[in-house]
């Protein structure tokens, strides 16, 4: 069993496998939602989507185009949802039995047997507002933990600089991309400038992004990130995945 291993469906929609512990990031398994006051449409067609033995389900934010309202039906109401502060509330009128706020700094820690992960709300700001980005560190039989990056729709700020600072080097960074645009016209997500700044700071073995070419809000294409990355020392830790496609490690 890969220790670690990333699937890839879509926009945000990531399954993580980290040891025993199966997590889901920001699912929407829709072809079309509003955002806003906008339509935004899939780009292609759905990948198949396996949620059979998810653990645990983790928002960036409650936004439609990172979480799916059908989710609890697709998953179980009773899997357990991790959620930004404040948006707890809502989401338990969804349906959803066991929903857990953490702040930014705030940790959870779960565990089974012989293995145990520590999941880390930090701060993730754009003009979308102020969001969850994770990070999430695995503790098993191995000499070092296997540390993960989720990024969120964040833009590099100093807050990034204090998560390396404090948690560490992110052995695998997931960062969200596709340049999406705010409501107020500012940056909603990351381009591959802010993108590139996470690459130096976190210093990571493995970069696999997402939230990038599937919807049509998003306004760049991942061939700028591929091309800036291609001049520097990470090309060859960049790992692009097809929708519906996975990405593991030792």
């Amino acid at each position: 069993m890969s220790r670690l291993r990333v699937a890839w469906w879509g926009g945000a929609s990531t399954r993580l496998v980290m040891g025993p512990f199966d997590v889901l990031f920001d699912p929407v398994f829709r072809d079309a939602f509003v955002l806003g006051s906008a339509d935004v449409t899939r780009a292609g067609p759905m990948p198949s989507v396996d949620v059979d033995g998810i653990g645990l389900v983790a928002l960036t934010c409650a936004r439609t185009d990172h979480y799916d309202p059908d989710l609890a039906a697709r998953v179980g109401a009773g899997v357990p949802l991790l959620v930004p502060e404040g948006a707890g509330e809502c989401l338990e009128a969804c349906g959803h039995e066991r929903v857990n706020e953490l702040a930014w700094g705030q940790s959870t820690r779960y565990e089974a047997p012989g293995a145990a992960l520590t999941i880390t709300a930090v701060a993730a700001k754009s003009g979308n507002g102020n969001d969850n980005g994770y990070f999430l560190s695995l503790d098993d039989a191995a000499d070092r933990p296997a540390t993960v990056y989720v990024t969120g729709d964040a833009l590099f700020t100093d807050d990034v600089r204090l998560v390396q600072r404090d948690l560490g080097y992110a052995n695998l960074l997931i960062p969200y991309l596709g340049a999406e645009s705010a409501a107020d016209g500012s940056g909603g997500s990351a381009g591959a400038d802010d993108a590139m700044q996470f690459v130096y700071r976190m210093q990571p073995n493995a970069i696999v992004p997402v939230h990038h070419h599937t919807f049509s809000h998003y306004k760049e294409t991942l061939d700028t990130f591929v091309n800036t990355l291609a001049r520097t020392i990470y090309d060859r830790r960049l790992h692009v995945l097809a929708e519906g496609e996975a990405y593991e490690r030792e």
